[in-house]
């Protein structure tokens, strides 16, 4: 179950434009640029926000959240 989450968000977070790998168990490595500037940074987090939001999303109608 927690394998589906991580790769659910690392396919939303591809879609909105990141570079989203899934790691072992439940976490995932963002690969910016190794350059990033303020608003680098800002455009990540909101696109990492809406995968975020709909990996939530995705786990509640999956009743995968305890």
């Amino acid at each position: 179950q927690v394998m589906a989450v991580v790769q659910f968000v690392a396919m939303v977070g591809e879609a909105a434009g990141l570079i989203v790998r899934p790691l072992g168990g439940n976490g995932v490595a963002l690969s910016p640029t190794l350059i990033l500037q303020r608003e680098h940074v800002d455009e990540l987090i909101i696109k990492l926000a809406i995968a975020v939001n709909a990996t939530f999303d995705f786990a509640k109608q999956e009743q995968l959240l305890t």
